[in-house]
Formats: structure tokens, C-alpha cells, sequence
């Protein structure tokens, strides 16, 4: 702003073509956005649902020789009545978890398997849960914790 001149209140100098149009991009989106939710503010179950993916279920840990061995079954696709997600899943992630609620990602794998080996030292005091990564990156909440019995 040139000198010995002052900006009133409420008003703001115009903003150029392509920075215009980044905000016009996110009012849009915040727009969409806002559209969706609830009246206190979240987002329904079904739009939950639409955008992130169920947790894989049954997470299983085993020793098996020298490594620890997660396996897990897919997230349950949606059946009538039950809110509709992509189930479009590209990878699962693996995590140590602790009790504290922090986790730790040990790997991923593709979607075409339900396996993970975890060699490292100290694998068999680990506490492990898994996500679900959908195709946009979208994950889901940790699965259920498993250990070795």
C-alpha cells in the first residue's frame, strides 16, 4: 500500500484473476462441503461412509517361526440399507499401536492380500491394527487391535 494512505475498514483492494479464482475454488468447495453436513456441524453416516471406508475386520496376529504374521479380512461391502462407500480398496496399512491411543505404521500392502509379516525385533509384544486405503487415499479408522496370544 502507498505511503500515507490507510485501509478503511471493511474494505479490501480487488484481488488479481488467478487469486480470485483460487478463493472462488475453495468457496465452492466449502460450499459442497457445507451442503452435506448436519445441522451441528458433522457429516451424516452416509457421507461418512461415501467418503471414508469401513476398517478391515478380523485382525488375527500369530508367531509363525521367527516373524509375527497379521492377517485380516476385507471391509464388509455395504448390503441394502446399510450406508453405500467406494469399495474401490487399493492397500492396507499396518500399525503398532499402543494403549495411549498412538500408532506407528509398520507397512502396507496391496489390496490383493490380506497378509502382513512383521520380522523386527520385539514383534511378538506388539499390539497391531490395520486401515483400509481406498483408490483417492481415503483411510479408514484402525480395525480392532490384535496381539499374540
Amino acid at each position: 500500500m502507498a505511503a500515507g494512505r490507510s485501509r478503511r475498514a471493511g474494505t479490501w483492494p480487488l484481488l488479481s484473476g488467478t487469486a480470485a479464482a483460487g478463493l472462488l475454488g475453495l468457496g465452492l468447495a466449502a460450499a459442497s462441503l457445507t451442503a452435506t453436513a448436519q445441522a451441528d456441524g458433522g457429516i451424516s453416516v452416509d457421507e461418512y461412509h461415501r467418503v471414508f471406508p469401513p476398517a478391515p475386520v478380523g485382525v488375527r496376529a500369530a508367531f509363525e517361526a521367527t516373524a509375527v504374521v497379521v492377517t485380516w479380512s476385507p471391509p464388509p461391502v455395504a448390503r441394502s440399507g446399510q450406508p453405500a462407500y467406494d469399495p474401490a480398496v487399493a492397500a492396507y496399512r499396518v500399525y503398532a499401536v499402543d494403549d495411549a491411543g498412538g500408532r506407528t505404521l509398520l507397512g502396507e500392502v496391496a489390496a490383493t492380500t490380506t497378509r502382513f509379516r512383521d520380522d523386527t525385533p520385539g514383534a511378538v509384544r506388539r499390539t497391531y491394527a490395520v486401515t483400509a486405503v481406498q483408490r483417492s487415499g481415503q483411510e479408514s479408522g484402525l480395525s480392532e487391535s490384535a496381539r499374540v496370544p
